[in-house]
């Protein structure tokens, strides 16, 4: 690159003259970025860690230590596209995972997912229907 000046004037130029054509390619990378981002930290799955939620839209990242607000790239919030690209460039560094939308509000606002309750829940019942099966056999006609 032997004038970076003038290829930067080159890029204004055609982004102004292709204004649709330009916002096109920009959606298309930061959704490639996405694709690249969920499919690595879901293991290529692209489901939710904790719901097993599958549809795509839904899916977001999680900082698992819960410190979302205060990652900064260059001064900056980072989420969506910037935090995309910053993870990418990084390596996609250890400490985010694939949560659904829901999945990761409610982790960010109540600090903990209703479905970590229910599974837990379901484990106690689990355990206590095993552990006596003549009470089982008895109570299963009850309903």
């Amino acid at each position: 690159m032997e004038n970076p000046e003038r290829l930067a004037g080159h890029r204004r130029k055609y982004k102004r003259t292709h204004t649709a054509q330009s916002r096109e390619q920009q959606r298309a990378g930061r959704e490639r970025c996405r694709r690249l981002v969920i499919a690595r930290y879901s293991g290529g799955k692209n489901i939710c860690a904790c719901c097993g939620e599958w549809r795509y839209d839904f899916l977001s990242i999680d900082h698992i230590a819960g410190d979302g607000s205060q990652h900064k790239i260059k001064g900056r919030r980072a989420s969506g596209s910037r935090l995309y690209r910053w993870l990418i460039a990084n390596a996609y560094p250890d400490g985010y995972r694939v949560l659904c939308f829901n999945c990761n509000c409610a982790n960010g606002f109540r600090r903990a997912c209703p479905h970590v309750a229910e599974r837990a829940a379901d484990a106690v019942i689990a355990e206590v229907s095993n552990s006596d099966p003549e009470r089982n056999a008895v109570n299963k006609f009850t309903y």
